[in-house]
């Protein structure tokens, strides 16, 4: 849907999530990587780490979820994370977001 949706979404202020603290904290445990996978995840972080998407973590944290890397066959890695028990855990939040395109449209 290219009419609606182009380049990088982003909220007119920050977001900020809240965890409900009664949920007790689950770490994941890390999947293994394909070695020839690797580098081309290393690189496919880079991107959106540098458009500050994402952040890196280096200290511990008490919420782990994991990834699968998976091989397109453009040759281009897909990257899937499963945050369900973070999902289950965050308190309900109310997002103002701008009207989209198709809105206008119609």
């Amino acid at each position: 849907m290219p009419e609606v949706f182009e380049g990088i979404g982003e909220l007119s202020e920050p977001l900020h999530l809240e965890v409900d603290n009664t949920v007790q904290p689950v770490k994941i445990p890390a999947r293994r990587i394909p070695e020839a996978l690797r580098k081309l995840l290393k690189d496919h972080l880079n991107e959106p780490e540098e458009q500050r998407i994402i952040q890196k973590v280096v200290e511990p944290t008490e919420w782990v979820s994991s990834i699968v890397v998976n091989m397109k066959t453009n040759r281009k890695i897909r990257l899937c994370l499963n945050p369900q028990p973070l999902n289950k855990a965050l308190k309900n939040a109310t997002i103002q977001s701008s009207p989209s395109k198709k809105s206008f449209l119609s």
